[in-house]
């Protein structure tokens, strides 16, 4: 199992030189990009995400899989690389539980695919989903009943953390009695089958056991 899970992406670079590291090693690069349009400029969105990966590696293969559209799980190519961008992370979740793919994503990071997550694409990473609203503002419009995450890791990722946060996650952490790992937006957590390493500033995020 490799996760690089991070609150805003490649913005540091640390994260940034982590996830470049880790494209390299592979043999192949495909990467599939799963996001929804959630807001007007989606394409020129895809554009600069594109360029942001031919920077990285100019042999990334792009794959787009929008979750804004119907989803046959079968059809879904094969890649190395699955990288979850943000948004609604009830949404995202909801479409994933409505076409298979929390499934199959699970099933590809078995077989030690790369998952790097951003902000709603760590958080399903984790347990349970339902309890973050309090402190990440997602809302449930899409009515979300089945909130329990990948389950992949034994911790909470808090995203976009900033320390005057600091006693809102305390309360958090103590109401849910749950270790929590709250993340600037410099930073990421790399998991793997041995170890669990933050990636960036250590002294910026939060960290609760």
């Amino acid at each position: 199992m490799k996760l690089l899970l991070s609150s805003a992406g490649l913005v540091s670079e640390e994260v940034k030189k982590e996830f470049r590291k880790e494209i390299k090693s592979l043999k192949t690069k495909k990467l599939c990009l799963i996001c929804y349009e959630m807001k007007e400029g989606f394409r020129e969105w895809l554009e600069e995400k594109e360029e942001e990966f031919r920077v990285i590696s100019p042999d990334i293969e792009l794959i787009i899989l929008n979750l804004s559209e119907d989803v046959k799980v079968d059809e879904i190519p094969e890649s190395d690389v699955y990288y979850v961008s943000g948004g609604n992370t009830f949404y995202i979740l909801s479409r994933m539980k409505e076409f298979g793919i929390d499934k199959f994503l699970q099933n590809e990071i078995g077989k030690n695919k790369f998952y790097f997550g951003v902000s709603a694409g760590s958080i399903i990473a984790g347990q349970d989903i339902e309890r973050f609203a309090s402190v990440c503002g997602d809302a449930n419009d899409v009515k979300l009943k089945d909130c329990k995450g990948f389950e992949l890791i034994p911790f909470d990722i808090i995203p976009h953390y900033v320390a005057d946060q600091e006693t809102e996650v305390m309360k958090y952490y103590n109401e849910n009695d749950n270790p929590v790992v709250a993340l600037t937006d410099k930073q990421a957590v790399l998991i793997t089958d041995e170890e669990m390493e933050i990636i960036g500033p250590e002294n910026e995020g939060l960290l609760l056991d």
